[in-house]
C-alpha cells in the first residue's frame, strides 16, 4: 500500500492505552430468507429472533460488555475493548461468521470496510503545567508538525491550553491503492475544568475503503492490510520512547 510509514515488524505489545477497535462493513443487503437467519442467529449466539417477521436489525453485547456487535440490511459492525482484544488475531476470528451472514443477507460486495483503533492515556501533571509537556513527550513531532510547515503546532497553539477543557487535531493520507484507501488520525487531550492537571490524551487512528467494492471473500485479506497500516501510523503517531515503554 502507499504510505510512506515506515515498515515494522508486528509485536504484541505487553503494555498499551489501546481502548477500542472498531469494524464496519457498509453493505446493501436484500435478505429473503429471514428464517434461515433466525437460524445463524440462534446457532451462533444462542439469540431467538421472531421468524414470521421482517429483519429490523439485531444488536449482540458479550457477557462481559467488551465486545458488542450490531446486525442490519445497510452494515455490520464491532467493537471489541480491551482487555479481551489483546492483537489483531481477535478481530480475524470473526470474519467467518461475518461472511455467513453477508451470504444470507444476499451481499457479494462491500461497499466500504472501515477500520479503527482508539487510544487513551492518563496523566497527571505538576500544577501550572499545561498539557502540552505530556503531548511532546507522547506525540511524535512528524504528527504534531503535520500541516505546520515542519513547526510544531504545540508552539504555535500552547497559550490557549490553560483554559482549554479539551482540543483536538486531525489529519488525513490518502493511500493511492487498489481500495482508494484513506488513513486518518485525530489527537488531542480532554480534562474537567475542576482539575486542570488531570486529564488523558487521546488518539484514534482509522483506515476506509472509497468509492470501491469489495469482494466479501476478501474481507480478510483487506482486514490485514488495513491493520498493517494502522500499526504503522500508529508508530508515526507516537514518540520512541513510547513504544520503549510499552515493550518493557
Amino acid at each position: 500500500m502507499a504510505y510512506s510509514f515506515k515498515e515494522i515488524e508486528h509485536v504484541v505489545y505487553p503494555k498499551t492505552f489501546l481502548k477500542d477497535v472498531h469494524v464496519r462493513l457498509d453493505i446493501e443487503g436484500k435478505c429473503v430468507n429471514v428464517d434461515a437467519l433466525a437460524n445463524f442467529f440462534a446457532a451462533s449466539f444462542k439469540v431467538s429472533m421472531a421468524k414470521d417477521e421482517a429483519f429490523n436489525g439485531l444488536r449482540i453485547n458479550s457477557e462481559d460488555g467488551l465486545v458488542r456487535m450490531e446486525f442490519t440490511e445497510s452494515f455490520f459492525e464491532i467493537t471489541m475493548r480491551h482487555p479481551a482484544y489483546r492483537e489483531f488475531g481477535f478481530a480475524l476470528q470473526w470474519t467467518s461468521l461475518i461472511q455467513n451472514y453477508l451470504e444470507l443477507m444476499g451481499v457479494c460486495n462491500i461497499k466500504r470496510l472501515y477500520l479503527s483503533k482508539y487510544n487513551e492515556l492518563e496523566y497527571l501533571l505538576p500544577l501550572n503545567i499545561g498539557p502540552d509537556m505530556i503531548m511532546r513527550q507522547v506525540f511524535s513531532n512528524e504528527m504534531l508538525s503535520f500541516g505546520y510547515d515542519g513547526k510544531s503546532v504545540l508552539d504555535a497553539e500552547a497559550s490557549s491550553f490553560t483554559n482549554t477543557t479539551q482540543w483536538e487535531k486531525f489529519g488525513t493520507f490518502d493511500g493511492k491503492d487498489e481500495w482508494n484507501s484513506l488513513f486518518s488520525f485525530e489527537y488531542g487531550f480532554s480534562r474537567k475544568t475542576t482539575e486542570q492537571n488531570k486529564g488523558c490524551l487521546t488518539l484514534k487512528t482509522m483506515i476506509e475503503s472509497r468509492d470501491t467494492d469489495i469482494a466479501a471473500k476478501d474481507i480478510r485479506t483487506v482486514m490485514i492490510e488495513f491493520n498493517k497500516v494502522l500499526d504503522r501510523g500508529f508508530h508515526w503517531c507516537i514518540t520512541d520512547d513510547i513504544i520503549k515503554k510499552m515493550k518493557e
